[in-house]
C-alpha cells in the first residue's frame, strides 16, 4: 500500500473543509422592522405616504414587517376632523422629536425601529433599512397570544425574553383596513383607503415582570375579527425598539 505524504492529506482536508464551509446554508434572519407612519386624513401628502406603506407590507406579508399607522390630531383644526386621530399619537410623535433630536413634526414622517427617521421621498433609504432590520439580531425575543374578552374586549398574553431595565412593552390595537370619505380640507372629495390603523396604545413597564397579560377594550364600530395586535419593547432613554411581534 503506498502512503500519501502528510502535507498531501492535510491540505486535503482543508480543501473539504473549505468547500464545505462554502456550501452551508445561511443562518435564517430573525430581525423585525416596525415601521411607524404618523399621517393624517387632513394632509394632502400623506395618500402616497399611506400608498407606500401598504405596498411594502403587501411585499413583506411573510416577514416580520409591521407597518403602524398613527393619526395625529393636530390638522383637525384646518378642515377635517379625522376620526382615527388622537392627541396621544400627537404626543408620540413630539417625544420622538425629543428622543431623536428632530427639527420638526411633520406628515407624512417615518421612522423606523425608533431610531430612524424618513420622508417619504426617501422610499429607497426606507427600503434598504427595513431588510438591514430583518437581518439584524433582535434585543430579546416577544410572543403575543389574543382571545376574546367578552364582546368588547381582547386579552393579550405577553412574554419577553430579554433585558427589562428602561424597557418599555408597547401593545398596539390595529385595525386593518379603514376607508374614509373626506368632505373637507386638503383631501376635499377623495375616499381614503388605511391599513394597519392604530386605535389604542398601551404602554406596559416591564419592571415588575416580563410576562403577563392585559386587556386592550374595543373602540365602537371595531371588531376583533378586523384587528391584530402588534407589540414591541422600547428603550425609554433612546426610544430604540428592540423586539417586536404580533398576535398568533
Amino acid at each position: 500500500m503506498k502512503l500519501l505524504p502528510a502535507g498531501i492529506l492535510l491540505a486535503g482536508t482543508l480543501t473539504l473543509l473549505a468547500v464545505s464551509l462554502s456550501f452551508a446554508p445561511p443562518k435564517a434572519a430573525n430581525g423585525f422592522a416596525v415601521v411607524e407612519l404618523f399621517t393624517s386624513e387632513g394632509c394632502s401628502s400623506c395618500p402616497a405616504a399611506e400608498d407606500l406603506v401598504a405596498q411594502i407590507a403587501a411585499e413583506q406579508q411573510d416577514k416580520a414587517v409591521y407597518i403602524l399607522a398613527f393619526h395625529v390630531d393636530y390638522w383637525n383644526r384646518l378642515g377635517w376632523k379625522d376620526p382615527f386621530s388622537s392627541p396621544d399619537f400627537s404626543f408620540r410623535q413630539r417625544h420622538y422629536r425629543e428622543l431623536l433630536s428632530i427639527p420638526t413634526v411633520y406628515t407624512p414622517q417615518l421612522i423606523l425601529n425608533g431610531k430612524t427617521v424618513f420622508k417619504r421621498s426617501q422610499e429607497p433609504l426606507l427600503r434598504a433599512a427595513i431588510q438591514e432590520g430583518l437581518q439584524a439580531t433582535p434585543g430579546g425575543e416577544l410572543t403575543l397570544s389574543v382571545l376574546p374578552a367578552g364582546d368588547s374586549a381582547l386579552q393579550v398574553r405577553y412574554a419577553y425574553n430579554g433585558k427589562t431595565r428602561r424597557n418599555n412593552l408597547l401593545l398596539t390595537l390595529v385595525q386593518r383596513k379603514a376607508v374614509s370619505r373626506i368632505t373637507a380640507g386638503e383631501n376635499n372629495g377623495r375616499e381614503l383607503t388605511h391599513i394597519n390603523v392604530v386605535r389604542k396604545l398601551e404602554n406596559i413597564d416591564l419592571k415588575e415582570t416580563s410576562a403577563g397579560s392585559y386587556t386592550i377594550a374595543l373602540p365602537e364600530g371595531v371588531t376583533a375579527t378586523g384587528c391584530d395586535v402588534i407589540g414591541f419593547v422600547q428603550q425609554s432613554k433612546t426610544g430604540e425598539i428592540i423586539a417586536a411581534g404580533k398576535n398568533h
